[in-house]
C-alpha cells in the first residue's frame, strides 16, 4: 500500500513560495503518528490544504502538492487511497459545521456534514419564498385594481363609462328606442359597446346630430305614408 511509504509532503503555494519538502513521519518509528506545530501564519493550514489537494479536492491557493517517501520520491495514490485521506482543518469547520438556533431561539444547534447543505438550501428557499411572496402580493394588488370598476386602471371602469354614455338622455339607447318607436330606452348590456368598436365617424358630432335629425324626420314621414 502506497500510504505506508509516506514520510512527508512536497508542496508549493501560499506560505511556501518554492517547492518545499516537509518530513512528517519516520518510517523507522512505524507508529503512523506525526505532530506538527507552529505559530500562527507558519503554514500549518497550507500543509493541510496540500493534503486536501492530494485527496482530490480543489485548492486554488496550492500550486502543487504530492506525498513523498523517505528517499524524497513522489508517491502516486490510486483513487481508493485518496479516499483514505481526511483533512479536518479550519476550512472543514467553515464548510461542514454551522451554528444555528432552534425554533425557540434559545438553544444553539450544531449542524454538520451534508445537513449544512440542506440548511443552506432551506435558507435560500426561504429567501426566494419571501421575494416571491412580495411579488405575488404586488400582483394581487394590481389584479384587484383591474377588477374594480371604480379604478381607472380597470377595463371595467371604462366599460361602465361607455355604458353610461350609451344610456345618456341623448345617447344611443334613447335614439335607438326613438327609431324603433319604443317608449322604453333600448337596454344597454356589457356586449352593446362591441357594436361601436372599430367604427370611425366620417363627420363631426354636430354634423352627425344634424344628419340624425334629418333622417329621423324622413323616417317619421315614411311611417306616416307621406311622399
Amino acid at each position: 500500500m502506497s500510504l505506508e511509504k509516506v514520510t512527508g509532503i512536497r508542496l508549493k503555494g501560499t506560505n511556501f513560495l518554492e517547492s518545499t519538502e516537509i518530513e512528517l513521519f519516520r518510517n523507522d518509528s512505524n507508529n503512523g503518528l506525526g505532530l506538527l506545530y507552529g505559530k500562527n501564519g507558519a503554514g500549518k493550514s497550507t500543509i493541510s490544504r496540500g493534503f486536501s489537494m492530494i485527496s482530490g479536492k480543489e485548492e486554488p491557493s496550492i500550486e502543487s502538492a504530492s506525498l513523498i517517501d523517505e528517499n524524497k520520491r513522489d508517491i502516486s495514490l490510486d483513487e481508493e487511497e485518496k479516499k483514505a485521506i481526511f483533512v479536518f482543518n479550519e476550512d472543514f469547520v467553515k464548510n461542514q459545521v454551522e451554528l444555528g438556533k432552534d425554533a425557540t431561539g434559545l438553544k444553539t444547534i450544531v449542524v454538520m456534514g451534508e445537513r449544512i447543505d440542506i440548511q443552506k438550501q432551506l435558507v435560500e428557499a426561504q429567501r426566494i419564498y419571501e421575494e416571491t411572496k412580495v411579488a405575488y402580493d404586488n400582483q394581487v394588488t394590481i389584479c384587484r385594481r383591474f377588477e374594480d370598476s371604480k379604478e381607472k386602471e380597470s377595463p371595467l371602469y371604462w366599460m361602465e363609462q361607455m355604458k353610461k354614455t350609451l344610456k345618456d338622455k341623448d345617447g344611443w339607447a334613447h335614439r335607438d328606442s326613438t327609431i324603433k318607436g319604443s317608449a322604453r330606452k333600448t337596454n344597454v348590456t356589457d356586449e352593446t359597446y362591441k357594436k361601436f368598436v372599430g367604427r370611425s365617424p366620417k363627420m363631426n358630432e354636430i354634423a352627425l346630430r344634424t344628419e340624425f335629425s334629418k333622417k329621423l324626420v324622413e323616417l317619421d314621414e315614411a311611417q306616416k305614408g307621406k311622399d
